[in-house]
This record gives structure tokens, C-alpha cells and sequence, in this order.
């Protein structure tokens, strides 16, 4: 049996991590602007509904990138290497989405 790739691990783990915590705090942010504002004109609104995207985009973003380090973790090479590469397709990715860089 292979050795588990530890090191990739737990840095696709944490960087998961931080791509799921901004994202959280971007919707709670947009949460908080929407219920502060009350009556919010159409281009507020229309500002708030993308960034909601957003961050939906980025949450779903963060958990695959966890899911995968998961993944990573099963010290199968060829598996390792898959889902490293999905790793990295889904980092590089969050960077659109606001994700921590």
C-alpha cells in the first residue's frame, strides 16, 4: 500500500476550508445588507442577487474542494492523482468566485 499523501491533504483540507468560510461570510454579509437596508431599490437588489450567486457559486466551490481532499486521502495513486487535479481545477476556480486566494 502506498503512503497517503498527507502534506496535500491537509492543505487542500484548509485551503477548502478558507474557500467555504468566505463564502459563508460573503452570504452572511449579504443577508445582513439586505434585512439593514429594508426596502432596497431595484439596483441594490439586483446587486444582492449576484452577489448571492456568488456566493452560492463559492459555497459549492469550498465543499468540493474539501470532498476532494478527502479523497486525496485515500493513498490510492491513482485516485490521489484524480482528485488532486480536481483539487486544483476547483482552487483556481474559486478565484472567480471571490474565494480566498
Amino acid at each position: 500500500m502506498a503512503e497517503k499523501p498527507t502534506t496535500a491533504f491537509m492543505l487542500s483540507l484548509i485551503r477548502g476550508m478558507l474557500i467555504l468560510a468566505r463564502a459563508m461570510m460573503t452570504l452572511i454579509g449579504i443577508a445582513v445588507f439586505a434585512t439593514v437596508t429594508g426596502a432596497i431599490p431595484m439596483a441594490r437588489e439586483v446587486a444582492s442577487a449576484i452577489v448571492m450567486v456568488y456566493g452560492l457559486a463559492a459555497l459549492v466551490v469550498g465543499i468540493s474542494v474539501i470532498v476532494s481532499a478527502i479523497m486525496i486521502n485515500s493513498g490510492n495513486p491513482i485516485r490521489v492523482r484524480a482528485w488532486s487535479i480536481v483539487v486544483i481545477v476547483f482552487s483556481v476556480t474559486s478565484m472567480v468566485f471571490g474565494g480566498a486566494s
